[in-house]
């Protein structure tokens, strides 16, 4: 049999027949989802290499054939077939793949790749790794990342970025709750590198490299009567390839050095979405996103700076209220994924609300309530703990960095540590286990004196919904807690509570004998939310909503007074959700509310509610870096220096999260400049948030003091 003019043997054939197999899944899948034409002509390419061998007389130029072809293959399966995948998650379209290569991701990005994954295969060859051998491995890494980035992204809503790798231990903790669609892995990157694996295996050609006697590993010519060499020229062959090699892969290090420089100055870090694989192609986000792990100092940076200002501001500062109380206890509740879906009720057909008591709640005249603008999306939660405990924004953090796992390795100015200067007992707590986030570690370094996790507590069955923690029985051993305290004569508890329950992983709800779906909203089925995980969540919702009653008749039936402020960390983790929002701010808009049960003056409440601003721009009054203030004010606590410059810049900038800051003279939300400062009170905010995370030299306001 000939094809193209080249004899066929018999195993080219068998070859071939296996190689159809993963070649018609893939190429089907490819038709049959998306009709991408573009992925098919490679395909083929792959196909015909399977079929028909291509034989070199030189090793070296068969090491360039295969190191560029290798790192075509790298560049394009590994990034852009994971981008098709994305259509699955959020209804990403990819017909124009090539041209979203070209235009979008641009030519700098695609010769980098090709680059490093070229540098990679000549390191491996210079270190006489078998060519085969070598090409198969240089794809690895960038395969595994790339699925790594579609299951990340399929549990959260965003990419993977380099900082998540720290956060590695907590990822396993929740992962089993999430349910991952596999066939985008198996005919987007698992079948086409079969076909690369059989189609390497097709090339022939001497490998005086990987054999110190310079014999051919794979010769057409039959042992019995090739010509040997001498041994001098065989020397010599051996060396001349092994100095192409090395002078081959010196280049291309220079060569991809270049090209990730040109890379850097035209595109910028992408966290969110899918904009890491879209702006730029995730390997080179990825690696970009290194740089996240050093924070950059703020222009013109200085604690005498932040001194001199936040001097004139404590002094001309109007006094606050002169109502100050004794023995008011506080307790934070920061319920897992708490949100209010009565915001995307246009966008569904039904939609019933499961929270009734929580409605209810807000008309009591001692509750102000709200929606603040969250940092996070889905997942991260730890980042709203950070910002509400702080008084700082992630919007002076590097994106995507997560501080109490990577910024938080000494004591911080906190409310904790505030509290506890004011003779307050302080309390962390949360139902799981104590290294997740690094609670552990960081909880002492931000002031609470006592810390309870999973660990210290007794647990059953029975506390469970799903397999998560439920929110009653978490209030339970709070309330246990806060008796035990009173018992023992410690009159002001400030008491950190973070609850479990609701925690994403909506997909599996028929799996457990705990929990029953009750049916909230419907939708209609093209709007691409999945109307079961809706239902999941809200259902949960009612839970919380039962578990929030008893909280709030443990402290109507108490003796003692109790101010309470309750959020969420963040939207959760529907399927489909992140797409439904009408304007960006959305999906990060978060309901909270501040009640007491004890009757708060009306010019208290009058001064909090003032700051909450109220726009048609977005739902959100106010940003989470700031809710301490108001908590502080309700609770009839004086603000300290520290907590003083909070409120001036507040007056100024009322929100700002991790990416956006309200512009109070033009109605509008800006995203942060680069130099952070569009303000002057913003400036001395960028000052303040570094030289609480990052600076030894801690200024005037936030320099800890001993609490006693």
């Amino acid at each position: 049999m000939e094809l193209f003019g080249r004899k066929l043997q018999k195993n080219h054939v068998i070859r071939g027949l296996i190689a159809f197999v993963p070649f018609i899944l893939s190429a089907g899948y490819y038709v049959k989802s998306y009709g991408v034409h573009t992925p098919l002509i490679i395909l083929c390419l792959y196909f015909l290499t399977a079929v028909v061998p291509i034989r070199f007389k030189k090793a070296f130029t068969r090491d360039l054939f295969l190191g560029f072809s290798t790192a075509f293959f790298t560049c394009y399966f590994a990034q852009y077939a994971i981008t098709l995948s994305f259509k699955a998650l959020s209804g990403i379209y990819a017909e124009m793949i090539l041209m979203r290569i070209v235009f979008i991701s641009g030519v700098e990005s695609i010769l980098c790749t090709i680059l490093i994954a070229g540098t990679l295969y000549m390191i491996l060859r210079t270190f006489r790794v078998p060519y085969k051998v070598a090409a198969w491995v240089t794809p690895l890494p960038f395969l595994l990342f790339s699925a790594a980035d579609y299951f990340v992204t399929s549990a959260r809503g965003y990419e993977l970025i380099a900082l998540d790798l720290v956060n590695i231990s907590t990822a396993n903790n929740v992962v089993e709750n999430y349910h991952f669609h596999l066939l985008p892995i198996l005919f987007y990157l698992i079948c086409p590198y079969i076909l690369f694996i059989l189609s390497v295996n097709s090339v022939r050609g001497k490998n005086t490299l990987a054999h110190p006697s310079g014999e051919s590993e794979e010769s057409s010519v039959p042992a019995s009567v090739q010509k040997p060499k001498p041994k001098i020229l065989s020397a010599l062959s051996k060396r001349k390839d092994l100095a192409a090699c090395v002078l081959s892969t010196v280049v291309l290090m220079g060569l991809s050095g270049a090209s990730y420089m040109w890379f850097r100055s035209t595109h910028e870090i992408a966290t969110f979405g899918f904009h890491p694989s879209h702006d730029n192609t995730f390997v080179m986000n990825f690696l970009y996103s290194i740089e996240l792990f050093y924070p950059a100092k703020p222009d013109d940076y200085s604690i005498s700076y932040i001194n001199e200002q936040a001097s004139a501001i404590t002094q001309n500062a109007a006094k606050d209220e002169e109502w100050i109380t004794d023995d008011v206890n506080i307790v934070v509740v920061m319920n897992e994924a708490y949100a209010d879906m009565s915001i995307y009720q246009d966008r569904l057909t039904s939609y019933t609300d499961p929270a009734p008591f929580y409605q209810e709640l807000m008309q009591d005249p001692n509750c102000i309530n709200g929606y603040y603008l969250a940092s996070i999306y889905g997942s991260n939660t730890a980042n709203s703990e950070f910002e509400f405990l702080t008084g700082l924004s992630l919007g002076y953090i590097n994106k995507g960095l997560v501080p109490f796992t990577t910024g938080i390795n000494d004591a911080k100015m906190s409310l904790p540590y505030y509290l506890s200067g004011l003779g307050y007992t302080t309390l962390g707590m949360h139902p799981c286990n104590a290294a997740n986030w690094s609670r552990d570690r960081v909880y002492p370094l931000l002031g609470f004196e006592e810390q309870i996790f999973s660990e210290d507590m007794t647990l059953t069955k029975a506390d469970l919904i799903r397999k998560y923690v439920a929110d009653l029985p978490t209030y339970k051993m709070l309330t246990e807690k806060l008796d035990t305290y009173h018992a023992q004569g410690k009159d002001k508890v400030f008491a950190f509570l973070v609850t479990l329950q609701n925690h994403g992983g909506f997909w599996n709800h028929g799996d457990f004998d705990n929990f029953s779906l009750t049916e909230y909203a419907t939708a209609d089925s093209t709007n691409g939310l999945d109307i079961d995980e809706m239902n999941c969540y809200l259902s949960l919702l009612k839970e919380s909503d039962d578990a929030l009653r008893y909280l709030i008749d443990y402290f109507r039936n108490a003796d003692e007074k109790y101010v309470l402020f309750f959020f969420g960390d963040h939207q959760p983790s529907v399927t489909g959700l992140f797409d439904q929002a009408a304007y960006p701010q959305e999906s990060y808009e978060v309901p909270f509310f501040l009640w007491a049960n004890y009757d708060i003056p009306e010019n208290i409440k009058a001064s909090i509610e003032e700051q909450l601003i109220h726009t048609d721009k977005s739902h959100a009054n106010v940003s989470m870096n700031y809710c301490a203030l108001d908590v502080l004010r309700y609770a009839g606590l004086p603000l300290s220096p520290y907590y003083q410059t909070l409120s001036a810049i507040r007056k100024d900038v009322p929100i700002i999260n991790f990416d956006w800051y309200y512009d109070r003279n033009n109605d509008t939300f800006e995203e942060i400049p680069d130099d952070g400062s569009p303000t002057p009170l913003m400036k001395l905010y960028s000052f303040i948030e570094y030289d609480v995370m990052y600076d030894k030299n801690d200024s005037d306001i936030t320099r800890l003091k001993d609490p006693t």
